[in-house]
């Protein structure tokens, strides 16, 4: 190369390009996929992972609160795909997804949401790939060890949840971005079920419904471009992200709906904006249309809290009648293994809500009589058998584990045959598990109905089975006090366990509470007990 003195070079006579210069070019190509194998990422080793994703996280609910909806400036186009080369752990992880959580997640229903939408959008932005591939990573953490603790976290799917919170952070939502603001949502409330972060879950739940109710806005904002290309398929998903949100807001409620007052004011939302749709007689397309009908009737009757069932009798009658109608309307489509056990849990489900509902139908504030939960003992039964099919267990081999239980906690039993974990985000079978053990007091349905809890950890939704199955065996531990009663009348009313309230140890400082204390209230003989206790360790402190 000729040598140069200083202040002689002098450009080259080649007019300049818009594209740039190609050797940079490809040296810049080289350094981004570089970056992109390796991404600089704090490291997890030397700080404590939990505290930096839980202040990440809450940043990301501030920048959310404040954020009023704009009018419609661009329309979503569902079609750019990114031609990336992704590191081979991540690979693995996406295909862990596609073939074990989407198995999981289709347990009983399977959603378009997660192969239309959510699968989609992964191709096409960085944040909502690392968010699939976080929560890839913690659903196979928890297949192998159940909750994440400090000593089974998994670093790569740290990495990658802190890359996804990076990502969301770095945008500011408006009308053109909803979309991936509520996938975000959707995939954070997942893992944080996954991590078992209840407080979490519901800040992630209140700020996906609060893009809910923007789009709301927008829909009858005159700057909505409803024609757009891409108007169905933003419309599909939000509504798809609406029966998913409602779904975990019923779950919260029913287990801790003392935690947060924005839960009760979200619920009042849901139960207005779903009012309409039984003005009439209702009618369903497919299983999931008519869970979710099931569901918003189940949390209806729960905000009377014991006093009264309002309009519920009329709008169960109205649901049979049209789940009657839809099952022989589809008769078959409805033959294969999955959608008769998705109609074992309607069934299970319908009985429980109807049972509730005879129990509690009297004057407005009466006190609940704890004796009227004896005369349904045969539909108690009935249901664990559903329960069974619902659970895909063989009744036979469960017979024989039931004859050899002859006390409640027969821990032996359970812990031979235990099954892997089950993890799914629809309202399942454990909720009305914990409600037969709690009020059924008829000693073997209630040893029944812990044998199946017990069989193997069901993460469905928030409701953890080994947390509660610890949570109901303490209320059937304080009302047959040591012993095992020969029949339901040998438990009088006083020693009846009447309500069950989870409340955090520090209610209102979520920055400060650990979300894994809680305390526990149970009312017996209209006085409160409390004890504390750790939800995912499931004993008393």
């Amino acid at each position: 190369m000729t040598h140069v003195k200083a202040g002689q070079r002098r450009r080259a006579k080649a007019p300049k390009v818009r594209t740039g210069c190609r050797t940079c070019n490809l040296r810049s190509l080289a350094v981004s996929n570089a970056m992109r194998a390796n991404p600089p990422v704090k490291d997890v080793s030397m700080t404590p992972p939990l505290p930096y994703l839980r202040g990440r996280t809450a940043t990301f609910l501030a920048q959310q609160a404040g954020y009023e909806p704009q009018p419609e400036t661009k329309p979503i186009r569902f079609v750019t795909l990114m031609q990336l080369t992704y590191p081979p752990n991540e690979m693995r992880s996406f295909q862990y997804f596609q073939e074990k959580t989407l198995s999981q997640l289709f347990t009983f229903i399977q959603e378009d949401i997660w192969t239309s939408h959510i699968v989609q959008t992964a191709n096409m932005d960085q944040g909502i790939w690392h968010s699939v591939i976080a929560f890839s990573s913690f659903h196979e953490n928890f297949m192998r060890h159940g909750h994440a603790t400090p000593e089974n976290q998994d670093r790569f799917a740290l990495k990658q949840y802190n890359m996804s919170i990076q990502s969301i952070l770095g945008s500011v939502r408006n009308s053109s971005n909803a979309h991936i603001h509520l996938i975000s949502c959707i995939l954070f409330i997942c893992i944080e079920v996954l991590r078992g972060r209840t407080i979490t879950v519901l800040q992630l739940l209140i700020t996906g419904y609060a893009i809910l109710r923007e789009e709301r806005m927008r829909a009858y904002s005159p700057y909505s471009e409803s024609s757009a290309p891409s108007s169905h398929d933003r419309d599909v998903l939000f509504a798809a992200a609406d029966i998913f949100l409602s779904r975990i807001a019923t779950q919260a409620y029913l287990l801790v709906k003392g935690i947060d007052p924005n839960l009760a004011t979200m619920v009042r939302e849901i139960l207005d904006f779903e009012q309409s749709t039984w003005n009439e007689q209702p009618m369903f397309d497919s299983l999931n249309s008519a869970q979710h009908a099931l569901s918003t009737v189940r949390l209806e009757l729960e905000t009377y809290n014991q006093g009264g069932v309002g309009p519920v009798p009329v709008k169960l009658g109205r649901w049979l009648s049209a789940f009657e109608e839809f099952k022989t309307a589809h008769a078959d489509q409805l033959a294969s293994p999955e959608a008769k056990r998705t109609i074992a849990l309607l069934e299970l489900q319908q009985r429980y809500v109807g049972v509730e509902t005879a129990v509690h139908d009297g004057h407005p504030g009466e006190k609940e009589d704890t004796m009227r939960w004896d005369a349904h003992t045969d539909t108690f039964r009935e249901m664990l058998h559903y329960a069974e099919a619902a659970m895909d267990f063989d009744s036979q081999t469960d017979s024989a584990a039931i004859a050899a239980s002859t006390t409640a906690l027969a821990s032996a039993t359970a812990t031979n045959m235990r099954k892997s974990p089950q993890f799914h985000m629809h309202t399942g079978v454990v909720p009305v598990l914990y409600g037969i053990i709690h009020k059924c007091r008829d000693p073997a349905i209630r040893r029944h109905a812990v044998s199946l809890l017990a069989r193997s950890q069901r993460l469905e939704g928030i409701w953890d089975s080994q947390a509660v199955l610890a949570v109901a065996l303490r209320a059937m531990s304080i009302e047959e006090k040591g012993r095992v009663p020969a029949s339901a009348a040998e438990i009088p009313a006083d020693d009846r366990v009447r309500r069950i309230v989870v409340l955090p140890v520090h209610e209102g400082e979520y920055s400060q509470a650990n979300p894994e204390t809680y305390m526990i209230g149970y009312e017996v003989d209209h006085a409160w007990a409390w004890e504390q206790a750790n939800l995912l360790t499931t004993s008393p402190l």
